[in-house]
């Protein structure tokens, strides 16, 4: 299995064999990594140099789920203003709390199944309520699903722009979301894996992590067409110019 450098980086911090220059300098290929591929498709070199172009860009597309008409990829960030961590998840939150019920729910479904690996089967019209609350405690965002049983399944997460995770700061977390649900997934959400965070994660089991890059994919992945919109479509846009400049 093909592993991304985000895979790499965790693994080899994860067996602390990084030191700190060898964690800047794996940051910076990578920042350079995006920089060469973006400057190679823009002039045109890989559509000239690979005779089965068509295929590879039929990958791409593919690959990044491009096919879905409504897929935030296809809308225009708002380029004009930068938003803070706190505006980032009043926004998620805004749109995931919408006021039409079963939309609700189903944006409340393809928010935790983005979160985690186990993909959960339940279907979304199985839902009874949903609610999301950004800055609430402390916890930057969380969404909870009260199901047709009176289970409840709930995500939070801690979302970075580049600032740290402050110590102490994961263990207080998790004890203010203990009661939030029956079943809880915890997750750091970031631009990219730094030494920093990484050393926070070990210490940290409970709590996972997600690029914007990967949490953005699988939002839109598992996220109902007919629960979308334009504006919530340029708001997850915006997040991913926000996160990586593109």
């Amino acid at each position: 299995m093909q592993l991304s450098l985000a895979d790499a980086y965790l693994q080899l911090a994860e067996l602390g064999s990084l030191s700190e220059q060898q964690g800047k300098s794996l940051r910076w290929f990578g920042r350079y990594q995006r920089s060469a591929m973006q400057t190679v498709v823009d002039d045109g070199v890989l559509r000239t140099a690979c005779k089965d172009w068509p295929n590879y860009l039929d990958s791409l597309t593919v690959s990044f789920g491009l096919r879905s008409t409504p897929h935030f990829f296809h809308v225009e960030p708002y380029r004009w203003c930068h938003f803070l961590e706190p505006q980032i998840t009043r926004g998620l939150a805004y749109h995931i709390q919408v006021h039409h019920r079963p939309t609700r729910c189903k944006r409340a479904h393809a928010f935790i199944n983005a979160l985690t690996d186990e993909f959960w089967e339940t279907d979304a019209s199985q839902i009874k309520e949903a609610r999301a609350e950004a800055e609430a405690g402390r916890i930057d965002l969380s969404v909870v699903v009260t199901n047709m049983d009176g289970s409840e399944l709930g995500g939070i997460i801690e979302a970075k722009f580049g600032h740290k995770v402050t110590s102490g700061q994961l263990p207080k977390y998790r004890r203010l979301s203990q009661k939030l649900a029956d079943k809880l997934t915890r997750v750091v959400v970031a631009p990219e894996l730094t030494i920093a965070v990484a050393a926070s994660m070990r210490r940290n089991r409970e709590w996972q992590f997600l690029t914007w890059r990967t949490f953005l994919l699988r939002f839109d992945k598992y996220l109902a067409p007919d629960s979308d919109d334009e504006e919530f479509r340029r708001f997850r846009r915006t997040i991913w110019f926000h996160a990586y400049d593109v």
